[in-house]
């Protein structure tokens, strides 16, 4: 692993560690900012929460968790400290924000999504049906702030316009995450059968594609670059890839380390590093 200096710190910084002997129960990550602790008291049966998905706003100041305990939390990155903006009985598997920031949107462990006006967000979300019984597994915005897109365990990738949804891939296989390419042409999906799905959004008619990748390991994260040029995905043991878009060919060397799941990827803005997180409480930068 190659720590970049400047961004390691920042990742440490942000992933303080509080003791337990403090009081303090842990927290324990299998998203992006899975070394961040946050003061709770303990349960009685000392069961450990997870941080399944953190998103940034866009002007950087706030950022927006979703827990195990179904617990929505607004963060202030500046002193840490946190405010409950949503609980129920759902775990909450992800959490994103529109480019304008008008909505937030959660998708849970049940069928439905709910989406939050982050200007007024003590007020009641609005659900959106669509996924039929079972786990919304991620959901990504698109750029132009008409809608978003989603994907369920009932493998059916739904487009929402916020008031009602369409179903525009019916998959054969599951899809475990979705990254949307930065002109929003390009939909990538990680599925359990070792590839990596690429539909063209503006002709969904045509058979999909997938990466010439000789593996059927469970791919378990994907994200564009953000000048689009690059794919990287991670796998059930602990892989990474970076796949060249270009010339459709896979990047060398192979990233490892980890002894978990890769559970989330993002590339820095100007497409320089790559930081990755994992089930065994890894977080590594490249």
């Amino acid at each position: 692993m190659y720590k970049r200096q400047g961004v390691y710190n920042a990742l440490q910084g942000l992933y303080e560690v509080r003791a337990v002997e403090q009081g303090l129960a842990k927290e324990k990550g299998d998203s992006i900012f899975n070394h961040y602790y946050r003061p709770i008291p303990p349960s009685a049966d000392n069961t450990v929460i997870s941080m399944r998905s953190v998103v940034y706003s866009k002007d950087g100041e706030s950022m927006y968790s979703a827990s195990s305990n179904g617990e929505v939390l607004k963060w202030n990155v500046e002193t840490r400290q946190f405010t409950e903006i949503f609980k129920n009985e759902n775990i909450g598997r992800v959490v994103n924000v529109s480019p304008n920031e008008r909505y937030l949107a959660l998708g849970t462990e049940s069928e439905n999504i709910l989406l939050f006006n982050p200007r007024n967000i003590n007020s009641q979300p609005t659900k959106i049906d669509g996924h039929l019984g079972g786990k919304v597994k991620d959901l990504v915005f698109l750029d132009d702030n008409s809608g978003f897109i989603s994907v369920g365990d009932d493998k059916r990738i739904l487009k929402s316009n916020f008031s009602s949804t369409t179903e525009i891939i019916k998959s054969d296989v599951g899809i475990n995450k979705i990254a949307l390419s930065p002109d929003s042409k390009t939909l990538a999906g990680a599925s359990d059968d070792g590839n990596v799905y690429l539909w063209k959004l503006d002709d969904l008619e045509t058979e999909y594609t997938t990466l010439d990748r000789k593996s059927d390991v469970k791919v378990t994260s994907v994200k564009f670059s953000n000048d689009g040029k690059y794919l990287a995905f991670g796998d059930a043991e602990g892989v990474l890839v970076i796949w060249n878009m270009e010339n459709n060919t896979q990047e060398e060397p192979t990233l490892t380390g980890f002894r978990g799941i890769v559970t989330d990827i993002e590339f820095s803005p100007d497409n320089r590093l790559i930081v990755a997180s994992s089930t065994n409480s890894q977080v590594r930068v490249w």
